[in-house]
């Protein structure tokens, strides 16, 4: 069986970007941990939503690491 793989999308500020090296800018503390600011939005909005269903979700491993972390 073949499954469809969309292509990678990046947010436009990550282009110039490393993996494991991002700007602080970028970056939104979520829980303890850190996220890219449109992931720790999106974060937010699907605990929300889940929430209002009696869902609680929580970050369960790093959401970001600096390359020196990893």
């Amino acid at each position: 069986m073949t499954l469809p793989v969309a292509p990678l999308v990046r947010p436009s500020d990550l282009h110039d970007q490393a993996n494991g090296m991002l700007e602080p800018h970028l970056l939104t503390a979520v829980e303890g941990d850190t996220m890219h600011h449109l992931a720790a939005q999106s974060w937010r909005a699907m605990q929300a939503a889940a929430g209002r269903d009696g869902v609680r979700l929580a970050v369960g491993a790093d959401a970001y690491r600096p390359l020196a972390a990893q």
